[in-house]
């Protein structure tokens, strides 16, 4: 049974970041009612647990309110957010936070094209520690920052005791990174993140993932740890789609022709579909149609 879902309620963002997926369609928003029945609906068939992301989701003018109606229908709510606009109100009602960080302070400004994009998401991750609230940390590894990482070393080391997780995503060539010379191939990939992840599990008491992001569908089967149990379910209001990821892969197709009890239904087939196709070596050419046809 799924019982998390990641809702993505805007496309609007404060940043333009380099490695950003969205490119220039930042401009729509979905609206209060849309999100509140979709919430509701989320509810109704098993959700108890969300995450709130974009676009830049505290962007959404009723970000507030949003919260508050998801925290008064029994859901734990996370947000993921570049930390630069952190209102005070939304701690009452959020229980964890993922921030998205680069890099040292150099770097991250770079990627992030702001001088102040840095020192704003240290002010908000401060804030979070303050309520005792849990943080998870993503990098996002371009050329630009896969060798440097260890850079912010220091910066993790003060706040290692809040931090529950960090998790190393491969930046992929849509949106402005299709404009950016500094997509990492997969062939020189795989070597940086796993000595990266060794790195980051020996300093620290965290627990690390490695994800190809859920717009890549790259056969890197030496990562699929097949010990997830339950697979992220994404629900883009604006465009009205579904989208299913498990563990480091993408299972393509627009699933939005269908009702949504069969969408929620589709989470229990996924492990096994996954680990079938590793084991042939066949990860590739899983699609949701594989997902589709499993009898129930």
């Amino acid at each position: 049974m799924v019982r998390f879902c990641n809702v993505l309620i805007t496309h609007k963002c404060n940043l333009n970041c380099l490695h950003c997926y969205q490119g220039k369609d930042k401009k729509i928003e979905a609206s209060y009612e849309s999100i509140v029945s979709t919430l509701e609906m989320l509810r109704e068939r098993g959700i108890t647990s969300i995450q709130l992301s974009g676009g830049e989701c505290t962007t959404h003018e009723r970000i507030i309110d949003i919260a508050r109606i998801a925290k008064q229908l029994g859901m734990q709510i996370s947000i993921f957010t570049n930390g630069q606009h952190l209102p005070d109100e939304l701690l009452n009602f959020v229980d964890s936070f993922f921030f998205s960080l680069d890099g040292s302070e150099d770097v991250h400004n770079y990627i992030r094209r702001d001088e102040q994009a840095f020192k704003n998401l240290e002010a908000s991750v401060d804030k979070v520690i303050a309520k005792t609230k849990k943080l998870s940390i993503q990098i996002t590894l371009t050329s630009i920052n896969i060798d440097k990482i260890e850079d912010v070393f220091e910066w993790l080391d003060i706040r290692q005791k809040h931090i529950q997780s960090i998790r190393l995503v491969k930046a992929v060539p849509i949106g402005n990174m299709c404009n950016w010379s500094a997509h990492v191939a997969d062939e020189e990939i795989f070597d940086k993140i796993k000595k990266l992840k060794e790195k980051i599990a020996e300093r620290y008491d965290y627990h690390v993932q490695i994800s190809d992001n859920i717009y890549s569908k790259k056969a890197i089967k030496d990562l699929l740890l097949c010990d997830t149990k339950v697979f992220p379910l994404w629900v883009d209001i604006l465009l009205g789609k579904y989208y299913m990821y498990a563990n480091r892969y993408d299972i393509s197709g627009d699933i939005s022709g269908y009702d949504e009890n069969e969408v929620m239904k589709l989470n229990d087939k996924l492990k096994d579909i996954l680990s079938e196709a590793v084991k042939r070596n066949d990860i590739e050419n899983v699609s949701i149609d594989d997902i589709l046809a499993v009898e129930e």
